[in-house]
């Protein structure tokens, strides 16, 4: 004889995808993609492979962001927020 499951309780089923889509914003994939060394910040850096990396990233669904670190300048790819799901729009 099989067990009958129980019915999920649709509160706890939409309180599971609140908590998933939390977790998702709140700890977006981050990859250090480069960095520019500080020494050669004033080295007139071409902006035209960043800008095409750029937009790579944004067709992978990543955003570009740039920190400094140290006088360096990183750039890293994270992962763009996911959309709203559909039962928590309403």
């Amino acid at each position: 004889m099989s067990e009958k499951q129980k019915r999920v309780n649709p509160y706890t089923s939409l309180m599971e995808r609140f908590k998933e889509f939390g977790q998702k914003i709140a700890y977006r994939h981050t990859r250090l993609m480069w960095t520019y060394p500080a020494e050669k910040l004033n080295d007139h850096w071409k902006l035209a492979s960043l800008k095409e990396r750029v937009v790579a990233a944004t067709q992978l669904g990543y955003d570009v962001v740039l920190r400094e670190n140290d006088g360096a300048l990183q750039v890293f790819y994270v992962k763009q927020a996911p959309e709203l799901p559909w039962e928590i729009r309403q």
